[in-house]
């Protein structure tokens, strides 16, 4: 008989969906999920054995959900970063001896963006862009003049190619980049540095460095680490990379642990950095860090991997690509994580994903108006059945009502990821997945698709002078 074990997920979307899930898959446990969710998600209220309402997931909510179910938890891992930076593992395993799969407060990298930086030059220097930090002194009105003299030499300084972000978390929204969002000074200041800067907040203007993007996660715990495949990420809003940057339009991996545009130096690039990274931080904060606790957003370019920014928890969508893979129990994996222990994490590399999530008519600023928000995922799961393994469907910001049915809310509504044996197969069943869904919403038609690709590989060949 399989063990029985209790497990508390909390969940802000589709990323703590695809962990539930994961968990629930075990072939070695029989598990109970307690998920206290940011909404009633349709899916976490099926797969649950207790599911809670936790709004905004707040700490103090989600710390009396532990207390009532205390007794029954072999650990929790939290499926955001919110309640990382709020001190979850701190107060669980303070108060409970609840181990949490995630990094403590103080380890929670997200928290300052000026911070990351420091600690990359202090391990890596040579994958951190050159970037300087500027703030405003709220009471001094005469400082305005001179911040605005200084942050000006500086755009000047680097040719006026240069991204704008804001110190405090923003999960890649409200950053600012030239050519994309600005191409002035002047629409600079106006859009992206003054609204972060004007009441005190700290504001990085760093160089702007060409390349192709790539996310690597990976796994920490008792000193140890392990790589997961790279994935790409689509942010901006619409097709051809235009648009304002989002919470992540969709997603593409492997087979294998590399993206089709990168070489062997590039994965090299990546795995000594990431190592070097890892023993840096391992130094400041020993088994504080746990989890999947080190997102690193890297950018590939002709003279090795730039770190665009560092995270302490999973990516979203990157997470859902990489669950899917594993080869190991996951259960195992995590139990494993929450002791401190960690053996390397294997994963299909016959496998390739792809990731688009379908949002509402509002999202990304599509649109003025959502419209009718009611969805129907009877097909699309139906399909999901079909595809026997090839298609798993994580429904996100959705909320289920007490009459049944379900409605969208503001934020990326259902991810759709596609599995096969190579990229175009598995874009072909993630598309054929947000076929079925019955509802007003809309995606990005471009993800992972062959020209996409084909102008990534161009790109980086022209970078290392093959073109």
């Amino acid at each position: 008989m399989p063990e029985r074990i209790g497990i508390m997920v909390t969940s802000y979307g589709s990323r703590g969906m695809a962990l539930a899930d994961a968990f629930r898959r075990s072939g070695k446990y029989d598990v109970d999920l307690y998920i206290a969710d940011k909404q009633r998600n349709p899916f976490g209220v099926a797969i649950a054995k207790a599911h809670e309402v936790v709004p905004g997931l707040d700490i103090d909510g989600l710390y009396d959900f532990a207390k009532r179910h205390r007794s029954k938890l072999a650990f929790a891992v939290p499926g955001s970063e919110g309640p990382v930076i709020d001190g979850l593992r701190d107060r669980l395993e303070g108060d409970f001896n609840i181990p949490v799969v995630c990094p403590t407060s103080n380890a929670a990298l997200e928290v300052s963006k000026v911070e990351q930086r420091e600690l990359i030059e202090r391990f890596c220097p040579e994958a951190n862009p050159r970037y300087k930090v500027f703030q405003r002194d709220p009471a001094d009105g005469a400082h305005i003049d001179d911040l605005r003299a200084s942050v000006s030499e500086w755009y000047h300084k680097l040719d006026g190619r240069l991204a704008v972000k804001p110190e405090l978390p923003g999960f890649g929204k409200g950053v600012g980049v030239s050519g994309d969002h600005f191409t002035t000074f002047d629409e600079m200041w106006d859009k992206f540095f003054w609204p972060a800067a004007q009441d005190g907040g700290k504001v990085i203007l760093e160089e702007y460095v060409e390349g192709q993007e790539v996310s690597q996660q990976v796994f920490t715990a008792g000193g140890n680490y392990s790589l997961t495949p790279c994935v790409r990420d689509f942010k901006r809003a619409f097709n051809g990379d235009r648009g304002p940057n989002t919470g992540g339009m969709g997603t593409f991996s492997g087979p294998g642990y590399m993206l089709p545009f990168m070489d062997g130096s590039d994965w090299g690039s990546i795995q000594d950095t990431t190592a070097r990274l890892f023993e840096g931080l391992n130094q400041v904060y020993g088994n504080e860090l746990r989890g999947v606790s080190l997102y690193i957003a890297y950018t590939l370019t002709g003279d090795g991997a730039k770190i665009l920014e560092i995270n302490s928890r999973p990516g979203d969508p990157e997470w859902m690509n990489t669950v899917v893979t594993m080869e190991d129990d996951p259960v195992d994996t995590f139990l494993g994580m929450a002791n401190d222990e960690l053996r390397p994490v294997n994963f299909n590399e016959g496998l390739a994903t792809v990731l688009t999530y379908a949002v509402p008519q509002t999202y990304g600023g599509k649109g003025a108006e959502i419209g009718n928000t009611r969805l129907n995922l009877g097909y699309a799961f139906l399909m999901e059945g079909l595809k026997k393994g090839k298609l798993r469907l994580f429904p996100g910001s959705m909320e289920l009502m007490d009459d049944s049915s379900m409605h969208t809310l503001k934020s990326r509504t259902i991810a759709s990821v596609g599995i096969g044996e190579s990229i175009q197969e598995a874009r072909e069943t993630s598309l054929l997945g947000i076929a079925q869904i019955d509802g007003n919403l809309w995606h990005r038609t471009d993800i992972a698709s062959e020209e996409y690709i084909q102008q990534c590989i161009g790109h980086m060949e022209s970078l290392r002078g093959g073109a």
